[in-house]
């Protein structure tokens, strides 16, 4: 798959100062095409339409799964913060009792 980005967006008619919409190219299989053209004309709307709901959906996802991991390590340090806290602080004390000696 190939995938090309046009660097000027097209803006939307009206008082929004940004742009609604970027242009892009995409070269997908001819098997992926013809997939997205028989779901798109049976439920009635234009293939391009669909690629770019599908795109949106499958981005979101994965923004969703990268927001979830990073909260899922935030955790983890944190129980393990907890967890290792009373050794760390043993270890200190004694670090300090050799330095007196």
């Amino acid at each position: 798959m190939d995938i090309e980005i046009d660097e000027e967006p097209k803006k939307r008619r009206g008082t929004r100062k940004s742009p609604r919409t970027a242009q892009m190219t995409i070269k997908l299989d001819p098997k992926i095409i013809q997939g997205l053209s028989q779901i798109s004309a049976s439920i009635g709307i234009p293939t391009t339409t669909l690629a770019s709901v599908a795109l949106g959906e499958y981005v979101s996802r994965g923004l969703t799964a990268l927001g979830g991991q990073g909260r899922m390590q935030e955790l983890l340090v944190k129980e393990l913060g907890s967890s290792f806290a009373p050794l760390f602080a043993a270890l200190e004390q004694s670090m300090k009792l050799e330095d007196k000696e």
